[in-house]
Order: structure tokens, then C-alpha cells, then sequence
């Protein structure tokens, strides 16, 4: 069965307080981007890749990512991650592949192998996201600033990206969302809601998000 990939790349730079796309910012000997999307330029497993892009990027995530191994198309992305997500979906309606991994590219320490594990988990189960343990005591906090709730932490995970799944089952899932005007913190929460339990799979501890300066 081969798939499809959606990488997220139409955020700003506002939390890092830059003017530029953080995804567009040097690394590696080429920029944030291209190392978040290489993993997924594998022919034999991926049959395309969707870039969700701003118009202001457009053009210069069409220069560095030219010469990917894999099809790639770029879908303008939506006002929330959400939003672009769905168009990415919208757009693999022709390709109707039978499984799409979702990815932000803001996650360039991405590997080959994390990939192939939640590719392979996707496919036997539908569903599939990395999650590495927490090592904070994680709270629920209310508006005031005060603890509601202290969580064991053994039964705390951080999620990361990319979460796979079932093509048809998230685009539906997606529309199910969108005609509830149900807004959800990532892709998991939707297929939890409408579909059904996400399956986890270890994560990577290098798989980190760039979000503030200090994270490059």
C-alpha cells in the first residue's frame, strides 16, 4: 500500500518573533523544510507529497523543494493548521491513497526509520502517532493560573508528528469537524472524536518542534 504525506508549512515565524516562515530558516546545509520533508522522499512507500503553503512562501518552498525524489503539490493552506490540513487532505482525493501521514515542518530532526514505524502501525491499525513519556509533573491549570488537576505521569505522553492514518477515515473525520465547527489540538483528537482510540507508538526524543529561538 503506498501513501501520501501532508507537511504543514503555512505558520509564521510569530512566536520566534521573526518576519520570515521559521520552516524556510537555515539548517543542515539547506533549511527547516527540506530536512522535515526528506524522510518521506521514498518512491516506493510515498506516491506524493503535499506542501501547505501562505502565498508569500510559495515561491521559495518551490525553489528548495524542487528536487524531492517524490511528486510534490503545493495546496495554499487555511487560517488555522486545521484548516490546511483538510485542504491537504481535499487535494489527495484523485490519488486516494490508503494511508496519509501528517507532519509539521517545523520538525526537521525528523528520521527515516520514525517514519517507516508510524507508516507501518497506520497501515495495520488506521491510526498512528508517536508519543515520547513526559519528564515534567504535568497539571491542568485553570484560567486564574491555579492547578485544577495533577496527572500521573506515567499516564502522560507528549505527541508528536507525523500522526498517520487512514486516508478516507480522516478526511471524513475532517468534514464531521468542520460541520460541528469543532476545532481540535491535532489530528489525533479528531480521530478520537469521530472515529475511534489512536494508536501510539514510540517516538523519538530528537524529534523536537522549532517554535522559539532557542530551539535552533
Amino acid at each position: 500500500m503506498r501513501a501520501a504525506a501532508i507537511i504543514t508549512a503555512a505558520g509564521s515565524g510569530s512566536r520566534m518573533e521573526i518576519s520570515t516562515n521559521k520552516v524556510l530558516l537555515p539548517f543542515g546545509g539547506g533549511t527547516v523544510v527540506e530536512a522535515a520533508v526528506l524522510p518521506f522522499a521514498n518512491p516506493d512507500k510515498f506516491q506524493k507529497i503535499i506542501i501547505t503553503y501562505s502565498p508569500a512562501d510559495k515561491a521559495r518552498l518551490q525553489e528548495v523543494l524542487k528536487d524531492i525524489a517524490v511528486p510534490v503539490q503545493f495546496v495554499e493552506g487555511g487560517s488555522t493548521r486545521q484548516e490546511s490540513v483538510y485542504k491537504g487532505l481535499e487535494a489527495l482525493a484523485t490519488d486516494n491513497p490508503g494511508v496519509v501521514l501528517i507532519h509539521d515542518a517545523a520538525r526537521p530532526w525528523l528520521t527515516e526509520e520514525l517514519v517507516a514505524a508510524v507508516l507501518e502501525q497506520a497501515e495495520k491499525t488506521g491510526s498512528s502517532v508517536p508519543v515520547v513519556p513526559s519528564i515534567n509533573a504535568m497539571k491542568v491549570v485553570d484560567e486564574k493560573g491555579l492547578i485544577l488537576h495533577h496527572l500521573k505521569r506515567e499516564q502522560t505522553f507528549s505527541a508528536q508528528t507525523p500522526q498517520g492514518f487512514s486516508y478516507t477515515g480522516i478526511l471524513e473525520a475532517h468534514i464531521k469537524a468542520g460541520k460541528e465547527n469543532f476545532s481540535a489540538i491535532d489530528d489525533t483528537e479528531l480521530w478520537d472524536r469521530y472515529k475511534g482510540p489512536v494508536s501510539t507508538i514510540p517516538g523519538d526524543t530528537a524529534n523536537k518542534k522549532i517554535t522559539y529561538k532557542g530551539d535552533l
